[in-house]
């Protein structure tokens, strides 16, 4: 008897949660959708996988809502007159969005090495060395969530790519990236800290 009472509780106790995910995969199933029809509509096809723009879709959804508050969706676009290489735009695309990434996080930087007494010389230099060792960085980090392609105007293979990402991940990697850049010059500590606080700020 005790056995069935303990049995009883137990699946009430669990009954909220199981409703709360369902509720929740039904919203993701819902938004999915309409993302999809957007995305169709547009002329957009995924690539490279065995599952459904739809399904592929849910999936990002679930990775980012697995993150929590620290989840950032990255993408890039490109377009390339090799109208019949697929791999040629994705490796564009890719590439964009590193350098999108790495041109937002030299903005942030640069607020401080502006203020900083460094010839402008010097300061472009910097902030050139800590954007590209960002693209080096994020490169081995970003997890490609899924591809679309498409046939575009003047006979243009357009490809978006789209990744999932750990905000602390990203930090980790700027500040690795910012500390490859200091190496290569004389900085006061207050410099320095100023710049590793910079560092911290997300990039939207």
């Amino acid at each position: 008897m005790k056995k069935i009472l303990l049995i009883l509780i137990s699946m009430f106790i669990m009954l909220p949660v199981s409703l709360q995910a369902k509720d929740r995969s039904k919203e993701l199933q819902k938004r999915a959708k309409q993302t999809e029809k957007r995305f169709t509509k547009e002329g957009w096809k995924i690539f490279g996988s065995t599952i459904s723009l739809r399904e592929a879709l849910v999936k990002h959804y679930e990775k980012l809502e697995r993150l929590g508050d620290g989840a950032k969706e990255m993408s890039g676009t490109a377009a390339t007159s090799e109208s019949k290489s697929n791999n040629l735009a994705i490796q564009a695309a890719s590439s964009n969005a590193y350098n999108d990434y790495a041109k937002q996080c030299r903005q942030i930087v640069g607020k401080t090495v502006n203020s900083m007494e460094l010839s402008d010389q010097e300061k472009d230099d910097f902030l050139a060395t800590y954007a590209s060792n960002i693209k080096a960085e994020i490169q081995g980090q970003l997890q490609q969530s899924f591809v679309l392609i498409r046939q575009g105007k003047d006979n243009l293979r357009e490809a978006q790519v789209f990744f999932v990402v750990d905000e602390d991940v990203l930090e980790t990697s700027r500040h690795r990236a910012l500390e490859k850049a200091m190496r290569g010059f004389e900085l006061a500590k207050t410099l320095r800290d100023k710049l590793n606080e910079a560092a911290k700020e997300q990039v939207e």
